[in-house]
């Protein structure tokens, strides 16, 4: 699974995947550029991205790879402790999930 496996430490990376279930990879900031170039080139499944936080902690978000999309593969109850801990408020009220 190493080759699947994919690191950042942008958390802006993080906070842009859990607002939205579904996401273009070109979505993804600007200065990722070598993320997006590594997503680009991988074939469509499973990958997990690890984001290394300034306090050492990492988040592994596990996600599947579509020609040109991600979608985010993640329980929602593991998604909501997400939500509390990297959103605001008012981005949490805007999360683009479908609801049930």
């Amino acid at each position: 699974m190493t080759k699947r496996l994919l690191e950042t430490s942008n958390v802006e990376v993080l906070r842009n995947l859990i607002s939205r279930h579904h996401s273009t990879i070109d979505s993804l900031p600007d200065s990722e550029v070598e993320l997006k170039k590594n997503l680009h080139a991988l074939s469509p499944g499973c990958l997990v991205i690890k984001v290394k936080l300034a306090s050492g902690m990492t988040e592994a978000i596990a996600m599947h790879k579509f020609q040109d999309s991600l979608s985010t593969m993640v329980a929602k109850e593991n998604l909501s402790s997400l939500h509390l801990r990297y959103l605001t408020k008012e981005e949490r009220e805007n999360v683009q999930f479908q609801k049930p």
